[in-house]
């Protein structure tokens, strides 16, 4: 029975199972102004594909700073990490294993060729600001994106439309889905902004309160976190929050006619600005951050007002009279007839104002020039204690020095008068003990006469020489020719083979000019 099974599985051939492939996601481009509210509107669809339990980043945020990322984070504590920086980004995902992250374009690429940033189970990617991003460097954000697995989700938003922009989404948003942010419709009261820093919007509101010192105000938040900050502002000039001189307030329990309402944060969308507008408040203001001009003015629907806080405003007045009074007494001194003739050829197509207008503009920007230089000169600090005469040295703080002991110094003579001084202590007398020294004589006309004395001057003249390496050829004279050359002498002679000279070299001694000694 064991063999016929065995033979029948074995004949038995498997196939594998040609399964559909997933479908991929379909790309979507948001086209919106680039702020922490774009970047979270577009980051919502994408963590519906994370996976609970799944280790690794699955959600990865680009931008153009890190900046913004810190400011989407606020909006989403807990859920969002962002990276500042691609050492703090890589400890934190050595310690802290994050899902969703954001980091800008170059930490994230760092990271990815570093290998601490693994793209493997990656979900979904946002591009946030692809136009600011493909101005700095296409290249860099096609390397990162060619990175990212093919399943994986797209999506990119962009303030501007472009061919550089339709460029990229031909490359890597293929028939993506458009959103665009819609427009608002203008409200019944004008709104106005007023643009803070991140952390500064405490300082705003407690600067709005003394500007306008309104009967009634009500600040509008949208979460606890923002009431606590609210009432930790208010605190700071006496305020509870909950008097109806600032009232913390959501969007639902504004009243009517309040003197100062004032939105601690963006509004969520059109029609929230619409209802607060129409509560008919005198004044309506809206905290906003840099970043998020472009967002309010499309709520607003384009009824939107710069504000224009006193304290500014007296002290641009003060420099402006200051301005007039300076040109008053300059035309009370007499006319400038120089100046006015020189200007007169402008009158035919400009009118007088103008022309002192751009005067004044190009005084201003002098003085902004001079202003500067001036900080940027630093003049060298004179010495605590300088000496009366320049020629007198001021006393050290040691005590008197050795030198005073010594008297007056005699006067330094000239390299020629040295003698003109005391005698100095060498070795060896002077010159003037020696005597005159003797003209020195050329080399060939150096004197014949005794043999010079020194260290071997008692050997007396020196012996002819005798002996030596070649014995027979005697005395070798003081002048004349050499004599006859001697041939080679060779074993035919009776020679030794190391007495063999060459007689080219016999030949070129025997040339040489006679010795003179």
């Amino acid at each position: 029975m064991a063999a016929p099974f065995l033979t029948s599985v074995q004949s038995v051939t498997l196939t594998p199972l040609d399964l559909p492939a997933p479908p991929r996601a379909q790309p979507v481009l948001h086209v919106g102004p680039l702020d922490a509210r774009t970047v979270v509107a577009a980051l919502t669809p994408a963590l519906a594909r994370v996976e609970a339990g799944t280790p690794g980043v699955q959600v990865l945020v680009v931008l153009p700073d890190a900046g913004l990322g810190v400011e989407a984070a606020e909006l989403m504590p807990g859920v969002l990490s962002a990276f500042t920086s691609s050492a703090r980004g890589a400890r934190l995902l050595a310690h802290a294993a994050p899902t969703v992250v954001t980091a800008s374009l170059g930490d994230a690429l760092a990271l990815v060729r570093g290998a601490q940033l693994k793209l493997d189970v990656l979900a979904a990617v946002i591009v946030a600001g692809a136009d600011v991003l493909l101005a700095r460097d296409a290249d860099a954000l096609d390397a990162l994106l060619a990175e990212v697995p093919a399943d994986a989700l797209r999506i990119a938003t962009s303030a501007t439309e472009n061919d550089a922009l339709a460029s990229f989404a031909e490359r890597h948003l293929r028939r993506a889905r458009r959103e665009a942010l819609p427009a608002g419709t203008p409200t019944t009261i004008p709104v106005h902004g007023l643009a803070v820093s991140n952390g500064g919007r405490g300082a705003a509101l407690r600067a709005l309160l003394d500007a306008f010192d309104p009967p009634s105000a009500a600040i509008v938040v949208t979460s606890d976190g923002e009431a606590r900050a609210v009432r930790g502002a208010l605190a700071v000039v006496g305020l509870s929050g909950n008097d109806p001189l600032a009232a913390v307030v959501t969007a639902a329990q504004v009243s009517a006619n309040v003197a100062l309402l004032v939105c601690w944060t963006l509004p969520a969308d059109t029609a929230t600005l619409a209802a607060l507008a129409a509560s008919t408040p005198v004044r309506l203001v809206v905290l906003h951050d840099v970043r998020e001009r472009a967002r309010l003015l499309a709520l607003a629907g384009g009824s939107l007002l710069p504000l224009d806080l006193p304290a500014p405003l007296d002290a641009l007045r003060r420099r402006d009279a200051t301005l007039r009074n300076e040109l008053e007494r300059e035309l009370s001194s007499g006319a400038p007839l120089r100046e006015a003739q020189a200007l007169a050829p402008l009158l035919a197509a400009h009118d007088g104002v103008s022309i002192a207008a751009a005067a004044v503009r190009l005084l201003e920007r002098e003085r902004a020039v001079a202003q500067l230089r001036r900080a940027a000169f630093v003049a060298p600090a004179a010495p605590a204690s300088a000496p009366a005469e320049r020629g007198e040295r001021a006393p050290r703080s040691g005590g008197p020095s050795a030198r005073d002991d010594r008297g007056a110094r005699p006067p330094r003579g000239k390299f020629g008068d040295r003698d003109a001084g005391a005698p100095r202590d060498r070795n060896f007398a002077s010159r003037d003990d020696r005597g005159e020294r003797p003209p020195r004589a050329k080399f060939g006309d150096r004197p014949s006469g005794p043999p010079r004395g020194g260290k071997f001057a008692d050997r007396g003249p020196r012996p002819p020489r005798a002996g030596g390496k070649f014995p027979d050829r005697g005395e070798r004279p003081s002048s004349g020719p050499r004599g006859p050359v001697r041939g080679s002498r060779g074993p035919a002679e009776g020679g030794d083979r190391a007495e063999w000279t060459d007689r080219g070299e016999q030949l070129r001694r025997a040339k040489k000019p006679p010795r003179e000694d």
